[in-house]
């Protein structure tokens, strides 16, 4: 399954210390710390929910319920969705909201649940929760979420996810989240675990070098996306050459593993790639596409603000300093770009041969800058 979130445990790997750390916050019955994942698109986040939400958290007592808010369209939408799912969890009878005074109604709901929960406390995850502002849903919202994360009398902790927008959205003061919730990166995989993704789906089919397994999480990162779609790659090069009769064994070797990754590369529509590219505004894609263009990944891996510079004029793609400086920074604290001592790099090269391969600075420059 490649693209979607995992709604079954059959290929979802790693997150064991994350699941870990949320379970050692909401085991005091007593707290109610409200947490934010953040991440960047389709790093695995709504799996890590879905996983919550089939499995629980160790010892927590709470229940989970999962709200994506990309599929909630008014406010009168996520309280009824909130509350029924909320009501079905624990065996309740779904109750009606009164249009003109629903959180009366859903108050009154929380304060009913708390015999069928038998100490019990939902935990209600926000998926896609940056989205919050754009969906208008009432300027009620904000106030009555910051009462379930706060007020003790209310039986449900908040767990919201999103983008890095979330830690952006943060610093303003009348943000619900201001200096009341504490932030988790969701981050890319360790080498064990991007190893075991690519395994899991084909143990019984494919055997990889451990060179290869190596290598894959180099050109990965352990982005999971990236490593679902190499593994789609490779079976279905294995496949093509057992259906055309072509003989070769089960092994997986540096030469296929570089095959996938070109198919990979070429594909103008990787989500992993893309979600990111199409969220970035014209400044920001000048700056990857020069780092991309000027840099590669055995010579010439890395460039400080000054080479960057030099690469953005030599492409006719010149920004002045600050911005750029303050388009890397952003790009290091998303896992975008790292850095080591004065100089970036691309984390995922896969990322960055994409780039260099789709949006070459004449392509970028076509683009035109914003006023």
């Amino acid at each position: 399954m490649v693209g979607e979130c995992l709604s079954n445990d059959r290929t979802f790997v790693g997150r064991t210390a994350l699941f870990a750390w949320l379970a050692s916050l909401w085991r005091q019955p007593e707290g109610k710390p409200t947490v934010v994942l953040i991440g960047q698109r389709r790093i695995g986040k709504t799996s890590l929910l879905h996983k919550i939400e089939r499995a629980g958290l160790a010892n927590t007592q709470l229940v989970p319920i999962f709200i994506n808010i990309q599929d909630i369209s008014s406010e009168s939408d996520f309280l009824t969705t909130t509350c029924n799912m909320m009501a079905v969890a624990i065996g309740m009878d779904i109750p009606t909201l009164d249009k003109a005074e629903p959180y009366v109604d859903f108050k009154r709901f929380l304060a009913q649940a708390k015999q069928p929960l038998q100490g019990r406390r939902f935990l209600l995850m926000l998926d896609e929760a940056d989205l919050i502002p754009d969906r208008k849903l009432g300027d009620l919202l904000p106030g009555f979420l910051r009462s379930l994360m706060q007020q003790h009398n209310y039986p449900a902790v908040l767990l919201f996810c999103g983008t890095f927008a979330l830690k952006r959205a943060a610093w303003d003061y009348s943000s619900i989240l201001f200096n009341t919730a504490q932030f988790k990166t969701i981050s890319y995989l360790s080498a064990p675990e991007s190893a075991e993704l690519l395994q899991k789906p084909v143990r019984d089919i494919l055997e990889f070098d451990d060179y290869v397994l190596e290598q894959a999480h180099q050109l990965t990162k352990g982005q999971p996306l990236l490593l679902q779609s190499l593994g789609a790659n490779l079976i279905d090069e294995f496949n093509n050459l057992v259906w055309a009769g072509e003989e070769r064994n089960n092994y997986v070797n540096f030469k296929d593993l570089e095959h996938a990754a070109q198919i990979l590369v070429q594909q103008q529509d990787n989500a992993a790639f893309l979600e990111h590219w199409i969220h970035s505004d014209v400044k920001t894609h000048r700056v990857l596409s020069a780092l991309a263009w000027a840099t590669d990944e055995l010579n010439r891996p890395q460039l400080d603000i000054d080479g960057l510079l030099s690469a953005l004029r030599e492409n006719a793609l010149d920004l002045p300093r600050k911005p750029v400086f303050d388009i890397v920074q952003r790009l290091v604290d998303e896992q975008i770009l790292e850095s080591t001592g004065p100089a970036y790099r691309f984390a995922v090269p896969l990322y960055r041969r994409w780039i260099a391969w789709r949006w070459k600075p004449t392509t970028v420059r076509e683009e035109g800058l914003e006023d």
